[in-house]
């Protein structure tokens, strides 16, 4: 039997990170859509492609400068779909290596994928459900601050995505990361608790009611 895979999305500062944290203190392998990005940019074919389409982001130890090049796209809608065009097949080829490495584990009994923009690429087809994460816009911007965004980067950047009510919407289960560790875990509890009894109970059946992963 295939082990289950749960994506994790949300708004950008919503906390989707100490959600995965938190599933994997619980036994979920993780595989993390900002490690493999940055991943990408180390591949030398990769890295030469974005040379090439990007030349002012060689760095003095060739590498890639992450920031001047996250200037340069995510102020142009068009310079963004070009870096995607370079890096997404590699990111998506290597999720599913992960994804199927873990599979093969019979040490993992979930699997977590936290990737940013899973239903904007299409990553989502990955998943058998996927969780949502919530926190209200003014604990959002304070946890960018510490990346040293403002408040006009973090409107923009989410104005690249979709909208939070969207991603809600299509999610099936949904956690409140707006309070303490100990809410943040004792929801993630629950939530774990509900899926290992619907998987028990399910096991011979092919689908389950959306419904029935809500926490």
């Amino acid at each position: 039997m295939s082990k289950p895979i749960i994506g994790i999305v949300g708004g950008i500062g919503c906390g989707k990170s100490a959600v995965s944290q938190a599933c994997h203190r619980r036994g979920a392998v993780l595989v993390e859509g900002d490690r493999i990005a940055h991943a990408s940019h180390q591949q030398p074919e990769i890295r030469d492609q974005i040379f090439a389409r990007f030349p002012t982001v060689r760095g003095a130890d060739d590498k890639v400068d992450r920031r001047k090049l996250g200037g340069i796209v995510f102020a142009n809608p068009a310079e963004l779909r070009a870096l995607e065009a370079i890096v997404f097949p590699w990111i998506h080829a290597e999720i599913r290596r992960e994804i199927a490495e873990a599979q093969q584990n019979p040490d993992i009994g979930w699997i977590v994928l936290d990737a940013a923009i899973m239903f904007e690429t299409g990553w989502a087809t990955e998943c058998d459900r996927i969780l949502y994460v919530h926190a209200p816009r003014a604990i959002r911007q304070q946890r960018v601050l510490t990346r040293g965004w403002s408040a006009a980067e973090l409107v923009r950047r989410e104005s690249l995505q979709w909208p939070l009510a969207r991603k809600a919407a299509a999610a099936h289960g949904a956690i409140d990361n707006s309070g303490s560790l100990e809410s943040l875990e004792r929801q993630i509890d629950h939530w774990v608790q509900r899926w290992e009894l619907i998987q028990r109970s399910n096991r011979s059946a092919s689908t389950t009611s959306d419904a029935d992963f809500r926490p």
